[in-house]
């Protein structure tokens, strides 16, 4: 554990297979943005760029919005690379103030 002045940072050597094992870690957060857990019921924001050569997920089952500098175009809210306070907002908005 590392602690300072308002903050504390924990690793712990607990294997974690899905999302609901961590919810007891931010019970007092707002949002929770992760990454991966793809396979998980969650709403999902796909991250593309087409730059590696691969192609996108297109996990269409709960995404909220596909962030590509691509002409792809799945059927979700698409931002570009650089759409960051849009993103943020959209985000928000689902989610915070709903």
């Amino acid at each position: 554990m590392i602690a300072g002045p308002g903050k504390i940072a924990l690793i712990k050597d607990e294997p974690i297979t899905r999302l609901a094992g961590l919810e007891k870690y931010f019970s007092e957060m707002d949002l929770v943005l992760a990454e991966g857990f793809k396979r998980e019921n969650n709403p999902k924001i796909e991250v593309f760029r087409s730059e590696g050569g691969a192609e996108p997920l297109r996990i269409k089952e709960n995404l909220i919005a596909f962030v590509t500098d691509s002409d792809i175009d799945l059927a979700a809210p698409k931002f570009g690379l650089d759409d960051i306070e849009k993103l943020a907002e959209m985000v928000i908005e689902k989610f915070i103030t709903a």
